[in-house]
């Protein structure tokens, strides 16, 4: 039996994904703070025309959002 084949068979697939966040660093990245206004989630949660038109000029369409990430 290979490596691989015993990996397949004995190792569950979650301890084969690499975690490079704790569960708490993950939820405090993943979630917008309670203490913001709407008007500072519209502010820093969305893109402004002029982010949209950079954007647009400088990636195709399957790649612009890696682009502003």
């Amino acid at each position: 039996m290979s490596i691989n084949e015993y990996v397949e068979k004995n190792v569950p697939f979650t301890s084969r994904t690499p975690t490079y966040l704790t569960p708490e660093q993950r939820h405090a990245l993943t979630q917008i703070p309670a203490d913001l206004s709407d008007r500072e989630i519209a502010r820093h949660y969305t893109f402004t025309q002029k982010d949209l038109d950079l954007i647009k000029s400088r990636r195709r369409l399957h790649n612009r959002l890696g682009f502003i990430m």
